[in-house]
């Protein structure tokens, strides 16, 4: 069941004790730009947007508030997570507690919310009718099956409670592990198209995914996307019209 029941709004959405989705501000620019200078984070992105330059990543923050009173319920979100910077194992072997005073070790111990990239839903260039998933992590938040758990709950948000009728989503050819996450969502029959000016391949979920899809396990799903994305991948096995 969905942790987001109403429209994403000003206030962060706590998605578990250790994820949560918030408006981004600008004081995220600095991490938002080196969070792109990650040449394995931006080799598959289709846009153009050079944000790994901070003046950029600056203008890109500034301006979300913006689209985000201009588009209730939509928007790019930054995703959190919740961060343990050091272990009381760890301070003690570095002689923490004979260098600092007890309260300023206890703040070290303290778990802290770290930007970790961004999900989205908004409007595809040039059919505003059309809403999108998408998202970008950060390397260490790769491989722990994050895309598909935060996906899910962004697409069920879309449905329910946006009450979008169908769902698109954009991806790289060669962008496997998103081709995966799509198909486990539900994503389905691959397009070729032409985005912002590169070949991808455009994926769509109708609602009724939620109820005909409701009974089928996790292992299934996981199954059935390995198979998916294997017919996907062989060559000319994608529809063209």
């Amino acid at each position: 069941m969905s942790q987001l029941s109403e429209p994403i709004g000003a206030q962060p959405c706590l998605l578990d004790q250790n994820f949560r989705l918030r408006q981004f501000k600008t004081s995220d620019s600095s991490e938002l730009s080196n969070l792109h200078k990650d040449p394995l984070l931006t080799r598959f992105l289709l846009d153009d947007v050079s944000l790994q330059d901070s003046r950029t990543a600056s203008i890109f923050a500034q301006g979300m508030g913006k689209f985000y009173r201009e588009n209730p319920g939509l928007g790019i979100w930054a995703f959190d997570r919740l961060i343990v910077r050091y272990t009381r194992e760890q301070l003690l072997q570095q002689g923490a507690y004979e260098m600092m005073q007890e309260a300023a070790v206890d703040a070290l111990l303290e778990p802290i919310w770290q930007l970790q990239g961004w999900f989205n839903l908004t409007p595809v260039p040039d059919y505003p009718d059309q809403i999108e998933l998408g998202s970008r992590l950060h390397r260490g938040s790769w491989g722990q099956r994050i895309a598909c758990t935060v996906g899910q709950e962004l697409v069920e948000y879309a449905f329910r409670v946006l009450s979008v009728p169908r769902l698109y989503l954009h991806c790289h050819p060669e962008n496997t592990s998103a081709l995966y996450c799509a198909a486990y969502l539900g994503f389905d029959s691959p397009k070729p198209v032409t985005f912002l000016g590169l070949p991808a391949l455009k994926l769509s979920v109708p609602a009724s995914h939620l109820e005909n899809g409701g009974d089928v396990s996790d292992s299934e799903r996981r199954r059935t996307a390995v198979r998916q994305v294997r017919l996907w991948t062989q060559p000319n096995s994608v529809a063209t019209t």
